[in-house]
């Protein structure tokens, strides 16, 4: 009894410590960071003993455009973002791509994040706008509220952002 009294003990304290310090680990820490390398920086999910789950999204160099990550929820670099829109303000796209070629998800959110809602992405291979369930993190530009949002983007001949 002892013993399952001091475990419940500690899972617990270590639950309102992780509720406590949640927003302060997810804020990036910015301290010796020069201001222009940022967007250049890796992202990392954190080790595993960190034992979250936050949906973020950082500058792909590569990619040369922000992309959806699972946060661990410590440590980590300053390429870390809570919204798409925050990291391309950040760190704008390098160069044009085609928002209606992309998945309508960059990360395997579906039993993790959020419920799901109705949402509309343009198919290259079917040429047309489809309905998908969507989760509420990791959506591309080539996720829309409603089909007629994602025709008048992905028909339209310049779909380039």
């Amino acid at each position: 009894m002892k013993a399952t009294s001091a475990l419940l003990f500690l899972v617990f304290s270590c639950a309102v410590t992780g509720i406590t310090n949640a927003d302060r680990q997810l804020e990036p820490d910015l301290a010796g960071t020069p201001e222009g390398n940022i967007c250049n920086l890796p992202h990392t999910i954190g080790p595993i003993e960190c034992l979250a789950f936050f949906p973020m999204y950082t500058h792909d160099p590569a990619l040369g455009r922000c992309v959806g990550f699972a946060y661990g929820g410590c440590r980590g670099t300053a390429n870390r973002f809570r919204t798409l829109e925050d990291c391309e303000q950040r760190c704008p796209a390098e160069k044009p791509y085609d928002v209606c070629s992309l998945p309508p998800t960059t990360a395997p959110g579906e039993r993790i994040c959020p419920p799901e809602v109705d949402r509309y992405y343009y198919d290259a291979s079917k040429g047309s706008c489809q309905p998908y369930k969507a989760v509420q993190c990791f959506r591309t530009q080539n996720s829309f509220e409603t089909k007629e949002e994602c025709d008048r983007r992905c028909q339209s001949p310049n779909s380039v952002e």
